[in-house]
């Protein structure tokens, strides 16, 4: 299905194919830490902005949406004195996780999980992914009265470099706008405690290592995916004359809150906290 100027932006997502998704992420999870450096300067500046604010929740339930294999944030992992749930897509990320305490297999749209259930989320350049109005949602569904959500993600503006090159316009995946974002996030019950939009800069030596940078982490998806490029078109693509060797990731980062609001919650235990899992959907231990 084809994306175009007049596709509403909250219903981006809703038009790319899922299993295409977690082909294209579960191919790269044996590789994925090695590529994986746009995804942790992103994770650097995010955990950055956590530990002011979440003293008090220290000891609770922390999801990861889209955590992939965990390695960006496994520090803070270790640091965090609760219990780490990491939530993917791709089952093969998932078996490759780093310093979780268990692992969920499941759409971020969609999640498996109980209302007011969850102290702390942490989602790092994972939410572009998916239709913006359905993972605020679930978001504003699971956290606590008083929780928290830091969440990094690629904005509309990224890789203007790609952009350039006229083989591959039609191949980029649309990115959801901050406004868009900033919209969604207003018509729920969510503070927005913080916003920053960064734009970071990843250079390379040739073509050819800038898109396996790409390919790396698995984000080859994009609207005319299966098409042939040609070999001529795509010897050009990799020619180190004439194409940048370098990428823009405009980024933005967003802190939410839950309002405080005083309900009757039924405690649960964190075995507990999964609800509806079949096997395509399963919360197991890691390590």
């Amino acid at each position: 299905m084809h994306l175009d100027a007049n596709t509403p932006q909250e219903n981006l997502a809703t038009l790319y194919d899922a299993e295409a998704i977690r082909a294209h992420f579960g191919a790269a999870a044996k590789h994925y830490d090695a590529f994986s450096s746009i995804q942790q300067i992103t994770a650097n500046h995010l955990t950055e902005l956590i530990p002011h604010t979440t003293a008090n929740i220290k000891n609770g339930i922390l999801l990861d949406l889209g955590c992939g294999t965990g390695s960006t944030v496994q520090n803070f992992y270790r640091e965090y004195q609760g219990h780490c749930i990491g939530l993917d897509l791709t089952y093969r990320m998932l078996k490759n996780a780093h310093g979780l305490s268990s692992a969920l297999q499941a759409d971020m749209q969609q999640l498996p999980l109980q209302a007011q259930s969850i102290d702390l989320l942490i989602s790092n350049s994972s939410c572009q992914w998916v239709a913006p109005k359905l993972v605020i949602a679930e978001i504003q569904r699971v956290l606590k009265p008083g929780g928290y959500a830091f969440i990094s993600l690629f904005v509309d503006g990224s890789l203007p470099e790609l952009k350039q090159n006229l083989s591959l316009q039609h191949r980029m995946q649309k990115l959801p706008s901050e406004s868009l974002w900033s919209k969604i996030i207003r018509e729920t019950d969510l503070f927005l405690e913080y916003e920053e939009q960064k734009l970071h800069l990843q250079e390379f030596v040739t073509s050819k290592a800038l898109f396996d940078s790409i390919r790396g982490v698995g984000a080859s998806i994009s609207p005319e995916r299966h098409k042939y490029l040609g070999k001529k078109t795509y010897k050009a693509m990799l020619s180190d004359e004439g194409n940048e060797k370098k990428l823009s990731w405009r980024t933005l980062y967003l802190v939410l809150k839950a309002p405080a609001i005083k309900t009757a919650i039924k405690t649960i235990g964190v075995e507990m906290i999964a609800e509806g899992m079949t096997e395509t959907n399963s919360i197991f231990k890691v390590g």
